[in-house]
């Protein structure tokens, strides 16, 4: 029986045999094979001169031997088995004298202990404090050699899915494993953690289907009934251990969730959009900027890029809000929530009633639906998809949410999760659906619930985050919208200005607050002051007309003209994409991209114009808060500060070049707000840095009417508010609709009338309006 070495014995051992260039014991003693690989020589020699014999005896042994050591001597219990550097050579013996040595590759390898194969290459799964590795080949003695092997702690491995097949089927339905991809997770510790991940093939795992204790082979398998089914995967472990994962098949009787599971874009033919043709000619002349005469003085759309707007304040703001995609086919998540108390509110009218809302067609409500608005509202741009789930009773899954006075925000913030889980476990939904920009934030939850509202509480209708930063698995919930049922059937009632005229379906306050899913600010005032720089007249203020032309830049709906010289410029009206002129302080110098267009920033302050016509979205008043939209045509101009702070050290700061904000990786925030009130009046924000100098006069959007009127809460625009033929317009002369800045500039004092504090010398007539 071998002696077994310590490992500190074994350690000296190969200490003193370095010089041999043996690091490992090994023993050439071992004749089990001697009895082949022995032989007896015997040699004749003849000769014409004379007739002799001889007869020369020896004995011929082969042996095998570790001619070089490989190169690992230690290794971890799951290590992949390394044995390069590893030489054996066959020795061949003359009576015990060596006569040739030649290296051989075609040996076996061998565990001492149980004899079986040692496979290099391959993960060691057998714990062996000392492995002794016996080398063999017919013919020949063998050999011996070992290696150290430390154990590992916190060992464990899961199956996850890749990706998984359809979740979801309606009968009749066959089963497919297509799509189906299986990993293998590994995690331990040695010395310190290692983690695998191993993509298997399907000859490496086994899938089974099963419902209500049956085992079905889910290779085409055709569904018989509804209901649940639990798709079941099993593999075996490194260490031989079984590992299984599963996930749950949904079959339904018809295909009444379709739009649910497997959103695809809603066609509403009802939608009478019309494109007007008339156009505004306009001659803009600028003092600031000398110009070579051969230069045009401005950019067109087709030279600019809508390059940094809400698509990039979503990723890197300091609020960890991530903003629904403004852009192509959008998925909403919609979960009615059935409040305590509430139950008997939960009536397939009102289901009906919130799927209308959202999407039902233009012609089918008084005003629009939400997928209806933002589709006309964008140009096509953005078609809102999805789905609404059958009520979802939050105390099910939560029992926080059995009593509705632990409806507060906190809590709330939690249900967006809750509603996503939910919806997953009862239809099979697929996260990574409403997923669409892959940034692994679903895009949207929208959850409205049956309770009364009220003003007082959180019972109210807003759009904010839960905050949840993504780590690893199916996208989570981040953007969420939250309104009553009350605001959608018109039974809200307060004292004035809040009243309804009762309409079948009123969607105004689910296309607002989806204004704050797809990342616009509030453009009125929180407080109850005369601050109101819209004159109430604009969907993110009173819920009224179309979303104007600087917040359908920000969505990244619509890329301007930029004026830099003197010029004139003709365009459509605004019921046409790109029909907008940028008109930035003077000598703003643009960057280009790698194609040579011109990079517009949203975020910065500039003045906006465009051709306003009271057509399409444009023609509706809103009752509720008396809201009434421009009726005319003319030059519609307004003023934007848009600059967004830099978040550092607990701290927010301008930055100095607006157009350095996504060049740096510091959170970003959008300081500058028409809601004045609290933290969001710019003066009050204790984070703001004093060296900013930010004035809460400061609106992040202002109509400069026509008419030099100044536009309030008791004071709305009106049809004199748009420039007219031979309307002129300069900074000077519309002062008082801007703030004014006094700086000392080497000894003399300087007015401004931009926040940012540079001079704006452009000026423009209205040469023509064609109808």
């Amino acid at each position: 029986m071998k002696k077994r070495l310590s490992k500190f014995a074994l350690f000296f051992l190969s200490l003193s045999l370095t010089g041999c260039n043996v690091q490992f014991i090994f023993d050439i003693s071992n004749s089990a094979n001697s009895s082949t690989s022995e032989d007896k020589i015997t040699t004749t020699s003849n000769s014409s001169e004379e007739s002799s014999s001889t007869v020369e005896d020896y004995t011929v042994t082969k042996r095998l031997t570790v001619t070089q050591l490989p190169t690992t001597s230690i290794f971890y219990l799951y290590d992949v088995l390394d044995f390069s550097g590893l030489v054996i050579s066959e020795d061949t013996y003359r009576n015990n004298t060596l006569y040739t040595s030649t290296p051989i590759t075609d040996y076996t390898l061998t565990y001492s202990d149980d004899n079986s194969t040692v496979e290099v290459g391959k993960r060691l799964t057998n714990y062996r404090e000392v492995a002794y590795v016996t080398v063999s080949k017919d013919g020949c003695e063998s050999t011996e050699f070992s290696f150290f092997m430390d154990n590992v702690t916190d060992f464990t491995q899961t199956l996850t899915f890749t990706s998984k097949t359809e979740t979801a089927f309606f009968l009749p339905a066959t089963f497919s494993l297509d799509g189906l991809s299986v990993t293998l997770e590994t995690s331990y510790k040695a010395g310190k953690t290692r983690r695998f991940s191993e993509l298997l093939s399907p000859d490496d795992y086994q899938v089974t289907l099963t419902k209500d204790n049956q085992t079905y082979d889910p290779d085409n398998y055709e569904f018989q009934e509804s209901g649940k089914y639990q798709l079941n995967v099993t593999c075996l472990g490194w260490n031989n251990n079984e590992i299984s994962s599963s996930y749950t098949i949904n079959v339904f009787e018809s295909d009444d969730h379709a739009e649910l599971i497997s959103p695809s874009p809603w066609i509403d033919t009802t939608i009478d959009f019309q494109e007007d043709t008339t156009k505004m000619q306009v001659t803009f002349t600028n003092l600031g900027n000398v110009l070579d005469p051969s230069d045009k003085g401005y950019y067109s759309p087709d030279e600019v890029i809508n390059a940094y707007n809400i698509k990039n304040y979503s990723t890197n703001n300091a609020a960890n809000q991530k903003y629904t995609p403004s852009t192509g086919n959008v998925p909403f998540l919609i979960v009615p929530i059935v409040t305590p108390g509430d139950e008997n509110k939960a009536t397939l009218a009102n289901w009906n009633l919130i799927r209308q809302a959202f999407f039902g067609d233009s012609e089918d409500l008084a005003f629009e639906s939400a997928h209806s608005y933002y589709y006309q509202s964008s140009y096509g741009k953005l078609n809102i998809m999805g789905g609404v789930t059958d009520y979802f009773t939050p105390s099910t899954v939560d029992s926080t949410f059995a009593n509705i006075s632990n409806y507060t925000a906190t809590n709330i913030d939690k249900l967006p999760q809750l509603a996503l889980d939910w919806a997953v476990e009862t239809y099979g939904i697929d996260p990574a659906k409403y997923d669409s920009n892959n940034d692994h934030y679903v895009d949207a939850i929208w959850m409205v619930y049956l309770h009364k509202t009220s003003s007082n509480s959180d019972f109210w209708a807003y759009v904010t985050s839960t905050g949840a930063s993504y780590e690893s698995g199916a996208p989570i919930a981040n953007n969420y919208g939250w309104a009553s049922i009350d605001f959608l059937n018109d039974t809200y009632i307060s004292s004035n200005p809040y009243y309804f005229e009762n309409h079948n379906c009123d969607a105004h306050v689910i296309i607002h607050e989806s204004g704050h899913l797809f990342g616009l600010q509030d453009y009125y005032s929180y407080s109850y002051n005369d601050y109101a720089p819209l004159g109430g007249v604009d969907f993110m203020d009173n819920n009224v007309g179309d979303h104007n032309p600087y917040s359908k830049m920000v969505y990244g709906w619509i890329t301007p003209y930029i004026v830099y010289g003197n010029c004139t410029i003709t365009i459509p009206s605004c019921q046409s994409k790109d029909a907008v002129i940028v008109i930035p302080y003077d000598n703003k110098t643009y960057q280009k991209d790698s194609n040579g267009l011109v990079k517009f920033n949203v975020y910065d302050e500039y003045l906006v114009l465009d051709y306003y016509t009271s057509n399409n979205l444009n023609q509706y008043d809103y009752d509720c808060y008396s809201a009434e939209t421009v009726k005319g045509s003319g030059g519609r101009l307004y003023h934007v500060d848009a600059r967004l702070f830099k978040y550092s050290g607990g701290h927010l700061s301008l930055f100095d070049d607006p157009d350095e904000v996504f060049s740096t990786m510091s959170p970003v925030y959008w300081g500058i707000s028409n809601s004045e009130t609290g933290e969001r009046a710019e003066e009050n924000n204790p984070y703001i840095s004093s060296s900013s100098n930010v004035n809460s006069a400061w609106d992040e959007i202002r109509w400069i009417t026509a008419n030099k009127v100044f536009l309030d809460k008791t004071t709305s625009p009106n049809n004199a508010s748009l420039f007219a033929v031979n309307s002129t317009f300069s900074i000077n002369s519309f002062k008082s609709q801007f703030n004014e800045t006094e700086v000392d500039e080497d000894e003399n004092t300087v007015k401004y009338y931009t926040n940012i504090c540079k001079p704006f010398t452009t000026s423009f007539v209205i040469n023509s309006l064609n109808a």
